[in-house]
């Protein structure tokens, strides 16, 4: 069986049992975003979840008007309190703690860091991190992502931590979607199919040859 696509933005949002179909509704449709699922009962949950979000989204918007009236005389307690909320959740949006959500949803284990190595360049101090999660389900008993070297413990465990969400998601047939990495497979795409329509048209252009020479040959020209 074939990959199935979400189409999340585009001209018509929905499942699509194909890459062509996907492709017509997102050519041309500026913020498109789509990804392809293994399955198409995979698509499908993931298409209902991302309705079900928006529309949660939409419901809250009343609540989101704190924002405009934060400062304003007789804001109340409740819009404080949501303004909080929000702001302490997106402190929170680090790649370390997506992994951590991540693991635990695809294996019920959670990412262990252990500091990989230190060097010292120039006088500034770089750190190596590693990543370990140990679990018995899809990948064996364990696995361990060694990070690059990078500024300080937070940049270091940073990189570690999206070194090993992409291993993660890849063995688990997911992945992290580039937008620039499926434009690029589309012109390949395209460019194939051209070069393998130019050899068509070779072919069938030594076949007309071949067949002016009997005509001449027949009729004596």
């Amino acid at each position: 069986m074939g990959k199935h696509y979400v189409v999340y933005e585009g001209h018509t949002p929905g499942v699509y049992d194909s890459w062509a179909a996907c492709k017509r509704q997102v050519h041309g449709f500026s913020g498109n975003s789509y990804c392809s699922y293994p399955t198409k009962v995979e698509a499908e949950r993931e298409y209902e979840r991302y309705v079900s979000k928006k529309k949660d989204e939409g419901a809250d918007d009343d609540s989101k008007v704190g924002f405009q009236f934060m400062n304003a005389p007789g804001s109340s307690a409740v819009e404080f309190a949501a303004i909080r909320d929000i702001e302490n959740e997106l402190m929170g949006i680090t790649i370390q703690n997506w992994l951590a959500r991540i693991s635990w949803t695809l294996l019920r284990a959670e990412p262990i860091y252990s500091k990989h190595g230190v060097i010292e360049v120039g006088g500034i101090e770089y750190t190596c991190y590693n990543v370990n999660v140990v679990t018995s389900t899809l990948i064996g008993d364990g696995s361990c992502t060694i990070g690059r070297y990078g500024k300080g413990d937070f940049l270091a465990r940073e990189d570690a931590a999206l070194i090993f969400l992409r291993r993660l998601l890849a063995w688990t047939n997911r992945d992290i979607v580039d937008f620039n990495y499926f434009n690029v497979k589309d012109v390949e795409a395209e460019k194939a199919t051209l070069e393998a329509h130019n050899i068509d048209l070779m072919v069938e252009n030594e076949k007309l040859k071949k067949e002016i020479k009997m005509l001449k040959r027949k009729f004596n020209v």
